[in-house]
């Protein structure tokens, strides 16, 4: 009986103990993040010379799938409402593969069957700004616009000829260029209990800036934990497209990346 009534105390005490979860609201003067994310990732490259080619350098060049990245976030709140945030990652793969056609990269000619060493490496900064319409205690909604600046580098080399020996004529064709990439969308933030933080965002956008006619789609939901009022962890996945006419004069042509990943690291509040 003794120890019934010390385990309905206990769980009294419980049940009526503050919360020491931390009671953070739906936004932040400054937020920092930092982490790394696993994503999935496939690009084609269109040419429109002469010759017509296609590239699929996830499937054609072997570029590995999945790769871990590095990223780093900061967002500021100078006035209520009104937050600005800028976020920048830098990711590269690469692969060895075996042609299964000729291939002609940069005025390059790859003949069939030869072997080729292939990296892509994708730089972005990315700014946004959202107003935050409506804002509460328990959740907040608004407009985001967002501009993306996306620097790409391709290298393609020759490593072995048809017979499996280094080549007698050393081929390497390189292609590296930079695409805007603005959008307009939604941003939203809910608090669901103590500690918990619940965030979403997404854009789209079609506009032609000067050799550039992008075409861009991304969306981003996610959740964060705090230990304390400075520090949580936060976890998301999101899914963009990014779909580019380019004109200029080292590439004619067009662009598609498909990226989708799940993002995990550490966040810092006040």
């Amino acid at each position: 009986m003794t120890s019934c009534k010390l385990r309905n105390l206990a769980l009294a005490a419980a049940l009526l103990a503050p919360d020491c979860r931390a009671a953070v609201p739906p936004l932040d003067t400054v937020t920092l993040r930092a982490g790394g994310f696993v994503t999935q990732f496939d690009l084609m490259i269109h040419r429109d010379d002469d010759d017509g080619s296609s590239i699929d350098l996830d499937s054609e060049l072997g570029l590995e799938e999945h790769t871990l990245i590095e990223s780093v976030g900061l967002a500021w709140q100078p006035w209520p409402r009104h937050e600005f945030g800028i976020e920048y990652f830098n990711q590269s793969l690469a692969g060895t593969r075996q042609l299964g056609r000729e291939l002609v990269f940069e005025d390059e000619t790859f003949p069939v069957a030869t072997t080729v060493y292939s990296r892509f490496a994708l730089e972005s900064f990315e700014f946004h700004y959202t107003w935050w319409l409506f804002a509460n205690d328990e959740w907040a909604l608004g407009p985001r616009f967002g501009y993306a600046d996306y620097r790409m580098n391709n290298r393609v080399e020759l490593v072995l000829s048809e017979q499996g020996e280094p080549p007698a004529v050393r081929i390497a064709a390189t292609w590296e260029d930079h695409m805007p990439a603005p959008t307009v969308g939604i941003d939203f933030r809910y608090v669901p209990a103590p500690g918990w933080r619940v965030s979403a965002n997404a854009g789209w956008f079609k506009a032609e800036i000067g050799e550039v006619s992008p075409i861009v789609a991304s969306a981003r939901a996610g959740v964060g934990y705090f230990f304390s009022d400075e520090l949580g962890v936060w976890l998301d996945y999101g899914l963009s497209h990014l779909d580019v006419d380019i004109e200029s004069g080292g590439f004619d042509g067009q662009v598609e990346i498909y990226e989708g990943g799940l993002r995990l690291g550490l966040v810092w509040r006040m």
